[in-house]
């Protein structure tokens, strides 16, 4: 699963609830490869929602983090300028957490 909001690649504002449905009728690895974490507000939620995941899975769980597309900057009122080092912020908060 991955992340878009409002876009033409799709909307799936969080691939946790997805993945959570899945992980009761899939027994192979679910992958979550496309968290934007330059959109968010709070990282941690991501840490925690994968941390909880994770458990669900039995430690099936693959995390990938993205920057996110232009449009999905203009929807949130984003700085695109500011994705890198938001990026590398929330990355390393969730690495931590």
């Amino acid at each position: 699963m991955n992340e878009h909001h409002q876009t033409a690649y799709g909307l799936m504002a969080t691939p946790g609830v997805i993945a959570g449905a899945l992980s009761r009728r899939i027994k192979g690895k679910i992958a979550v490869l496309g968290r934007a974490l330059p959109l968010l507000n709070n990282p941690l939620q991501v840490a925690e929602e994968f941390a909880i995941l994770d458990g669900i899975t039995g430690g099936r769980l693959i995390a990938g983090f993205v920057r996110g597309i232009g449009a999905e900057y203009y929807v949130y009122g984003t700085s695109p300028a500011q994705s890198h080092a938001r990026f590398l912020e929330a990355h390393d908060l969730i690495v931590r957490a």
